[in-house]
């Protein structure tokens, strides 16, 4: 890393900044685990590694940087590790990540985060190719980011006597700014699900995980950005998910599989996922295919198998997302 800021970097610092949440999710598989304790021992390499987190972005003016990039505060509250299924969060505050530039040759992101449950610490830095960020404000930084081969580094979890958990990185979206409106919620505020299988507030009805998926968009809703991302949550691992648009809302609620479907008239099919091991998907730069110009309204929900419901639908629907489309 170099020991002063770089020009660019400088320019960054001058650049208007503002304040905000901004959701930091990793994606990838475990390289190599040696821990002895619960819940992550015993997890094979190659099992999937979802970790997400809330960073604040404090706003003009900055505070005062260290000398090889600009800090922000992990909201302890809203950070998980999730291997494979086994969830651990933080059992302290006062955790950073840290935007790097220059790191080893290009851009970078640093966390340490102490005091995980069962006593365990994780730190990391990642790397990026060429001029990552062209910002210091993170809530200007939307979007997914793959690692570099050559300027990526591992996570590791580990705690005192208990051995070494290895994390590979694949990619990193930063989610800024949730835009649309919620709507279809299998939460009874429509209308029952179709065998009593409600789901939480704002989740779509219950599947055979026991909780509703859930739909959202970050970015912007821009057709000329088309830097919206769409996030399904609550999905069970593994399952095929489509993310889908009509061209206007339902009259009512219409059931669905196990489900309810409010978005109507013209629909869109907008590309197939399949959930990671958290039971998330995510799709982007979809708004160009929905065939919308400005000033159209579309609305979005994802279509997923479960073949082992709660209903016997053998598939289910998430809550929705109803978006007014600008240029």
């Amino acid at each position: 890393m170099k020991p002063a800021l770089t020009l660019a970097l400088l320019l960054g610092l001058a650049a208007p900044a503002f304040p905000g949440t901004v959701t930091v999710r990793l994606t990838g598989v475990v390289g190599s685990n040696s821990l002895s304790v619960a819940p992550l021992a015993g997890q094979p390499s190659g099992s999937p590694v979802v970790v997400t987190f809330d960073v604040t972005t404090p706003g003009t003016p900055w505070p005062a940087a260290p000398a090889n990039g600009v800090e922000h505060v992990v909201d302890p509250a809203s950070f998980t590790l999730d291997v494979n299924g086994a969830v651990l969060g933080l059992a302290s505050g006062g955790q950073v990540l840290r935007l790097i530039n220059d790191f080893p040759a290009a851009d970078g992101l640093q966390a340490n985060v102490a005091g995980l449950q069962a006593g365990l610490a994780m730190t990391c830095e990642l790397g990026f190719t060429g001029a990552t960020f062209s910002s210091l404000d993170l809530t200007q930084q939307e979007g997914s980011y793959g690692f570099a081969t050559l300027t990526s580094y591992n996570w590791l979890v580990a705690g005192s006597g208990v051995g070494a958990l290895f994390i590979d990185f694949s990619g990193v979206d930063l989610q800024n700014g949730f835009v649309g409106t919620p709507f279809c919620a299998g939460d009874g505020s429509i209308g029952p699900c179709p065998c009593g299988n409600a789901g939480a507030a704002g989740e779509g009805c219950a599947n055979s995980g026991g909780v509703g998926a859930t739909l959202t968009a970050l970015g912007t809703p821009s057709l000329a950005a088309d830097d919206a991302l769409f996030s399904a949550t609550g999905l069970p691992a593994g399952v095929p998910s489509l993310l889908f648009c009509g061209t206007t809302e339902t009259g009512s609620a219409l059931l669905f599989g196990d489900g309810l479907r409010c978005a109507g008239g013209s629909l869109t099919r907008l590309g197939v996922r399949f959930a990671d091991g958290g039971g998330a998907a995510s799709w982007t730069a979809v708004l160009s295919a929905t065939g919308a110009v400005p000033g159209d309204r579309r609305t979005f929900q994802v279509w997923y198998r479960d073949s082992a419901g709660p209903c016997g639908g053998g598939f289910n629907a998430s809550s929705g997302v109803d978006l007014s489309v600008q240029p």
